[in-house]
């Protein structure tokens, strides 16, 4: 079974030490951050199921990461533990209302395990995207329920042609596809028209793709159709792969 991520954002290495020691001994995945702008990053590149931040941090602090995070329909889901020993009043009500557990430092491993448990039930399925609803090639990623778009850490603006479009892609990666194919599966067996409005809206989509300069996954066969593919590097290999 893969284990379960949590990311670390505090700002004492002692204390970080401490929860990963104890973490990582209940077979969790830990990935530790010292300040707000490190936690930033890593929210985005590691997709934490479960995220411990610190109330206060330089440079962002945990109630700041907290509403961003609620804000971001991507992670908006992930579930939080604030962790603090300079709390208020306010800061207790705000964390509680962005559906965040409180923690007040110091606290026993125990306290610690139980609550990252007990979250992480509650969270289940929810902090990464998961399930019938995405589909997912390269970095990638469609929710057909809710029709978002993701490449990386950007979201893509799409038309509602070229969302279809990219999903029938998605349902067949490394696969190429005629325009006769495309067209039955985006527009539909009541399509009439020509087909070479295909070309037309995998440029678009092709565009949309390739954002800040992003590498090139729709290719072109020529004669045949377009193929969802993971571009060849110089060594003949392809990304990611030996």
């Amino acid at each position: 079974m893969e284990k379960r991520r949590i990311l670390i954002v505090d700002d004492y290495p002692s204390i970080v030490y401490a929860m990963k020691h104890i973490l990582s001994g209940e077979n969790y995945e830990v990935i530790c951050a010292y300040d707000g702008k490190q936690g930033f990053e890593y929210i985005h590149q590691y997709e934490p199921d479960l995220m411990i931040l610190d109330l206060k941090m330089p440079g962002m602090d945990g109630l700041e990461m907290l509403r961003y995070i609620r804000s971001n329909e991507r992670i908006k889901d992930i579930p939080v533990i604030i962790v603090t020993g300079y709390d208020t009043e306010q800061s207790y009500i705000e964390s509680l209302n962005q559906e965040a557990d409180y923690l007040r430092k110091p606290f026993g491993p125990e306290v610690l395990t139980t609550l990252v448990r007990k979250r992480l039930q509650r969270g289940s399925g929810q902090s990464r995207p998961s399930g019938a609803d995405w589909l997912r090639y390269a970095d990638v990623e469609v929710n057909t329920k809710s029709r978002l778009a993701f490449r990386g850490n950007h979201k893509l603006v799409l038309t509602p042609r070229e969302f279809d479009l990219l999903v029938c892609f998605l349902r067949h990666p490394d696969q190429v596809l005629s325009r006769n194919a495309l067209v039955e599966q985006a527009w539909g067996h009541n399509f009439e028209g020509d087909t070479t409005v295909v070309t037309v809206y995998v440029g678009y989509l092709r565009d949309k793709l390739e954002i800040e300069k992003k590498s090139r996954l729709l290719q072109t066969e020529r004669g045949v159709g377009y193929v969802l593919r993971e571009p060849k590097t110089e060594s003949g290999t392809q990304n990611g792969t030996f």
